[in-house]
This record gives structure tokens, sequence and C-alpha cells, in this order.
């Protein structure tokens, strides 16, 4: 039995790049063999196993082989007898099919280290074309590392293009999609990655609404990202749909909490544009717009959305953060507990939203 370090954390490693998470493979073992060791078997049918101390990850080395269409469609052979470098022709980039061993030594049989170094995403063989996930995982990566000058490779954007003519996407699974979306508008440069999905043709299939007007307005959508400064995707695709059609975001069955997010921006926006100062104080006590230094910056976002600029929306910033400043501290003070707290809270926001509704009227 050996056991290498693969992945994510041996591509950020040469990469002098951050990383929270360490997998493992191991070679020449079965899955008994993983339980008499102390580690806990993650599924009943598939060979992942969690270390009794640290709780990562051991994956015993696999060989997967297609067999329907689809990300599901796989039959797995886990034998003691598959090697490392079989286990490694298995993954998707050269970048993440590289491992080091408990010595350091570092394994690279397709040559990930010098596709590091040359900052390039490259499939390693035509298996890549088995599972449309991978191109939400390119998608992914390019949005993480484009910053540092990672391209993808013309023969990986070719092969992607005809998986995607060949109807592998349209078997992809809603959740799955959005999972890998999600994650991607979390990175440091979500509008490669969505630039990438249009490239080779993905954009309209999961996302048509955004695809249509993707192009002329991508820089419109870096300046909202600039000024948010957050990495949060639930504000980031929020801004990215103000005035997308959020059909979208019901089609791909994104949570209820991105939805309401980008339903509250435009609502605002429609406020703001239309000088309607009484639906922009609604809104601003009616939907959470007060949690945390994210929202301020998504509101102060906000405005960049809007045209034009209106003296309106500069008096309402000032409403937010009266309204931000409305903390339980003083109706503790009062002798106030429980659910007075909150009644005294809602109050008093009510009360200052209505006499800056009064002010702004007049």
């Amino acid at each position: 039995m050996k056991v290498y370090l693969v992945g994510g954390a041996v591509r950020d490693q040469l990469l002098d790049y951050p990383f929270y998470e360490k997998d493992w493979v191991v070679v020449g073992a079965s899955p008994q063999h993983m339980i008499d060791l102390g580690y806990e078997q993650v599924g009943k049918d598939f060979p992942v196993f969690l270390h009794p101390v640290t709780k990562e990850e051991y994956a015993l080395a696999r060989i997967e082989r297609k067999t329907a269409a689809g990300y599901h469609g796989f039959d797995l052979n886990f034998s003691s007898d598959v090697t490392l470098e079989q286990d490694l022709s298995r993954r998707d980039f050269t970048i993440n099919a590289i491992a080091q061993d408990t010595d350091g030594t570092i394994i690279d049989p397709y040559a990930g280290q010098q596709d590091i170094e040359n900052r390039v995403l490259r499939h390693i063989s035509n298996a890549f074309s088995e599972d449309p996930v991978r191109i939400l995982r390119g998608a992914r990566f390019l949005a993480r590392y484009a910053h540092l000058g990672f391209k993808v490779h013309p023969d990986t954007l070719a092969l992607m293009r005809t998986m995607v003519n060949n109807g592998e996407v349209d078997a992809l699974v809603k959740e799955r999609v959005w999972r890998e979306f999600e994650r991607m508008m979390g990175e440091r440069s979500p509008l490669a990655g969505i630039e990438l999905l249009n490239q080779v043709n993905a954009l309209p299939k999961l996302f048509n609404a955004l695809a249509l007007s993707f192009e002329e307005s991508k820089s419109k959508f870096q300046s909202r990202f600039d000024r948010y400064r957050s990495h949060d995707a639930v504000g980031r695709i929020a801004l990215l749909y103000t005035d997308v059609d959020q059909q979208d975001l019901v089609t791909a069955k994104a949570p209820k909490r991105f939805q309401s997010t980008s339903q509250t921006l435009r609502q605002l926006i429609v406020a703001i544009e239309n000088d309607d100062a009484t639906n922009l104080a609604v809104a601003s006590t009616t939907q959470g717009l007060l949690k945390n230094e994210s929202q301020q910056q998504l509101l102060q976002s906000l405005l960049s959305c809007a045209k034009p600029a209106s003296a309106l929306a500069n008096n309402w910033l000032d409403l937010i953060q009266q309204l931000k400043a409305i903390i339980p501290k003083p109706f503790i003070e009062q002798g106030l507990t429980g659910a007075e707290i909150g009644k005294a809270i809602k109050d008093a926001q009510l009360s200052t939203t209505q006499k800056w509704l009064l002010t702004t009227i007049n």
C-alpha cells in the first residue's frame, strides 16, 4: 500500500497559490484493508475514505469506463492492482494529474508541471469528453487562475466545442451545473469562466438569457464586480442579472437566496430609475439589505447599474446608513428583552424610513 498527495494541493503548491484541503490516493489497498486501518468509508459503492484522525479524503486508485451519456454513466474499477499512473490518467487537466509521494518526490506522467509553467489548461486525453462536468470545471479553473495568465489550450477548446455539439452538456443535471457555476462565480475572475463557456457554445444551453447579452455587456459586468469588490457569489450573480432576464435563475434551479437577491436589486434599480422614493423606502426595510459589509458593498455597486444616477439614489444610501445604525444595545439598556427588542428595532427602522421619505418627497 502506497499513499500519494494528489490534485489541487499539489497543483497549488507548485503555483505557490493558497490551498486549504488535501486529497490523497491510495495504491495497492482494498476497501476492507482501509476499514481495518480505521478509515471511514464514504458511501457504500465509492472507494473514498476519511482518515481516522485528520478526516482528509483518501481515495483508492481507480479506473473509470464510460457506459452512458452524462456524468453518472461510469463503471469503476478500484482493484488493488490499479496503478498511480492509471488513476492520474482519468483526471481532467494535466495540472490536476500530478502526485507527490511521502518523501516529497513529484510524479508527473502527463507533463502537468510544464503546463503550469506555460500557464495552460490542457486535457490529458480524449477521455476528457466522457464527462461534461469537465467543461464546467475548466471554466471554474480559468476563473481561478486567469489573473496568473492561464489560457485554455486550443485542442482542449476544440474538444469542449465538440462535446457541446454532441449533446453531452444536455445530459447534465441542473443542480450539478448550478453547483459548479456558483463556485466559479466565487473565484477571482468569474467573467473569464463565463467567456469560456460562451466560446465553446455551452453558455446558451446552460444560461440562455446571459448568453444573449454577455458579449456586449462584459465591460459593464466587470465594472459592477470591481465596485462590489467581494467574491461573494450571491452578490455577483445578482449584479449579473440586474438587467438580464432572471428566468435563467429559475430554469437553472438556483437556490432561493440567489433569486431573491437578484429580484431585490432589480426592484431597487427600477425604483431609482423612476425616482420612486416610496418603493425604494419599502425595499430598504423589507429585503434584508443590512446584514454585513458585503451587502453594503452590493448596495454601492447597485448605483453603477441604475441610469441615470440621481440625488434620490445618493440620499437613499444615507437612509441605508441610518438604518444600519439602529442596533439592539439601546433597547436592551431600556430593559427590553426577546421579541420586544426585535419589534423595537423594526419600529425604529419604519420611523426612520418614514422621516426620510417625507423629507425626500418634499
